[in-house]
């Protein structure tokens, strides 16, 4: 029996899946294997433990792995790249691939078929590809100058609108209360730290405030939200000339699967654009798509 681990290292956990031939046996999750966002000895601590109660979960040690595949942003540096293979290599013998984020949401979301993928989380960007098998992407260069409609940007942008309210609301009062700010000076002052504070972390803020509340500024923020993510898609489906045969489009992340109405807004936007574009009911799994890469390192 061979034994496969995918693993989805995002900007705020580590998702462990591991499996042999036939289906998935065993996840654990742990907190961020991202080097460039949690630094080496966190990312290998990380990694170390995912790797570690995966394997314990399923009733095997990690030397008995055949293969691992590691999905995270920024695999293209390849000092990244070869400390997370090192890191890694101190449990296992077993080859490690490392690929980037896009790549095994892609292959959740779409196997080996033509189509877009939205990844909404802390970061976001919009990778596809076309029956020819071209490739092509759009966003996901980072907070300061892009991941539109990603859990940050939300955040961001949720700060700036209540910010610039005259009086109080429902989204006002929780964020100042979850930063410890008691008026707009330590508001401005919390924002504007170095480093920056967890911007990201408002998002689940702003989507009970919307989904649960109905608080008017979170669903405006939402609703941005996603008309930024479908404007993302439609760039890739321009670059790869998918129109106007029909296509998928898959939904990846936290922001998708905590916010129906970031769902139903993308869906709605990307019509008014795209009316061939299928866009998949179920938010995919990443790590399943880095479960299915480790096979194929083995039997392509």
């Amino acid at each position: 029996m061979a034994y496969f681990l995918g693993i989805d290292g995002g900007g705020s956990k580590t998702a462990a899946l591991l499996g042999d031939e036939r289906g998935a046996l065993a996840r654990a999750e742990e907190a961020s294997c991202k080097i460039q966002a949690v630094g080496e000895a966190a990312a290998r601590s990380a990694l170390h433990q995912a790797i570690t109660q995966a394997c314990a979960a399923a009733g095997i040690v990690p030397r008995q792995l055949a293969a691992i595949c590691i999905g995270v942003s920024g695999a293209s540096d390849a000092a990244v790249a070869a400390r997370l293979r090192s890191f890694a290599g101190e449990l296992t013998p077993a080859p490690v691939q490392v690929v980037g984020d896009n790549v095994i949401a892609l292959q959740a979301a779409l196997g080996s078929g033509a189509g877009v993928v939205l990844i909404a989380g802390t970061g976001s960007i919009a990778y596809g590809r076309n029956e020819r098998g071209n490739e092509a992407r759009a966003g996901g260069y980072g907070p300061a100058i892009s991941d539109e409609g990603s859990g940050t940007w939300i955040g961001k942008r949720a700060v700036r609108e209540v910010l610039a309210q005259s009086g109080d609301s429902l989204l006002r009062s929780r964020i100042l209360a979850a930063w410890k700010c008691s008026n707009h000076a330590e508001l401005v002052s919390a924002a504007n730290r170095d480093p920056a504070p967890d911007f990201a972390g408002l998002f689940a803020i702003v989507a009970a405030a919307a989904e649960r509340d109905q608080d008017a500024t979170a669903i405006t923020v939402l609703r941005h939200a996603a008309s930024e993510l479908a404007s993302l898609a439609v760039e890739v489906a321009n670059q790869l000339e998918l129109a106007p045969s029909r296509f998928r489009v898959g939904l990846v992340g936290g922001v998708f699967k905590h916010s129906q109405i970031v769902r139903t807004h993308f869906a709605r936007q990307l019509a008014a654009t795209f009316s061939q574009a299928e866009v998949a009911e179920a938010v995919s799994d990443p790590a399943e798509g880095a479960l299915e890469l480790a096979r194929r390192m083995i039997s392509p």
